[in-house]
């Protein structure tokens, strides 16, 4: 990121489906002036977020869910903590991991948008985007249309190639929502499939037109 991003200033960027913090402390190491945003919906990871950003300033989590709307929605909280989603698996999620992707609750948790967060925010710079909120993106990227085309210059966003979950978002889906709103697809990262060599899911990064490559 730090080499994609050389000669802008990186002042703030965002981790939805922060888990435990770590990939946000990562991240801030290769931008010592930027400020983690770090949402986290899920109730198990709130004692290993608050342990990982140890009274850091730069560390700033929200116990939210990112959506296409404001208000309240369920939570599907998986055996494996990191399937949990506002969507269920689906059957082939079920069957790649028969005991992580059963479910073990659903709760209801709070939902926010990115532009509206961002206005309550007083719209600090926010110039990374790091999605990881299985299956979600679409929805959390069509409520973000002022962010990404203001501020934004990179999205690090997990992809699906296959379904994963009930009505989940796919690649064609994100790749058409950032295209829309000038981002173009830097590169495709680890790549996953499952026993039968389908391709299940990857990561993708996007840069802003904004960004000369």
């Amino acid at each position: 990121m730090s080499r994609l991003l050389a000669g802008h200033a990186v002042k703030g960027f965002i981790d939805a489906g922060a888990s435990d913090g770590r990939i946000a402390r990562r991240i801030l190491r290769r931008f010592p002036s930027a400020i983690a945003y770090m949402f986290e919906p899920n109730p198990a990871y709130i004692n290993p977020l608050a342990s990982c950003a140890g009274g850091n300033s730069r560390m700033r989590p929200f116990h939210v869910a990112i959506s296409d709307h404001s208000g309240q929605v369920e939570l599907f909280v998986t055996q494996s903590r990191g399937r949990a989603s506002l969507l269920k698996p689906n059957a082939r999620n079920r069957k790649m991991s028969p005991r992580g992707a059963s479910i073990e609750k659903a709760i209801t948790v709070p939902t926010v948008t990115f532009d509206e967060w961002w206005s309550d925010q007083g719209e600090p710079p926010i110039e990374i985007i790091k999605l990881d909120i299985q299956a979600g993106e679409v929805r959390a990227l069509s409520g973000a249309t002022r962010l990404l085309s203001r501020s934004s210059l990179l999205v690090d966003t997990e992809i699906f190639l296959n379904p994963m979950y009930e009505g989940g978002a796919l690649f064609s889906e994100i790749d058409s929502v950032l295209r829309q709103q000038g981002f173009q697809l830097f590169n495709l990262f680890g790549p996953r499939a499952n026993a039968c060599d389908l391709l299940i899911n990857a990561n993708a990064i996007y840069l802003h037109k904004r960004v000369t490559m």
